[in-house]
């Protein structure tokens, strides 16, 4: 959707998806259509951003906030919470 960018190295960033259905790792979540979207903060050492998705027909809602950092050549990973909801 779009990106604004502060300086090289950091920037703001949102995106909105429309899929007609939603896959996790080769799994089908939910066969119905699905609208994605994700807003953040990205720079080189640290990111937090939100990612959420939601169906058409309202069985498959999630909301995933996450932070990353880097620290020593590595990257951490922190998810505050998640909300999860997939009724079948």
């Amino acid at each position: 959707m779009g990106t604004i960018t502060a300086s090289a190295q950091e920037y703001l960033d949102a995106h909105l998806q429309f899929k007609t259905m939603h896959y996790w790792r080769g799994l089908i979540v939910s066969n119905a259509p699905v609208f994605v979207t994700s807003v953040g903060y990205f720079s080189k050492n640290f990111s937090a951003f939100v990612w959420s998705g939601v169906s058409l027909t309202s069985d498959y809602k999630e909301v995933d906030p996450v932070i990353s950092y880097k620290l020593f050549f590595r990257t951490k990973y922190l998810s505050t919470l998640s909300y999860k909801k997939s009724v079948k």
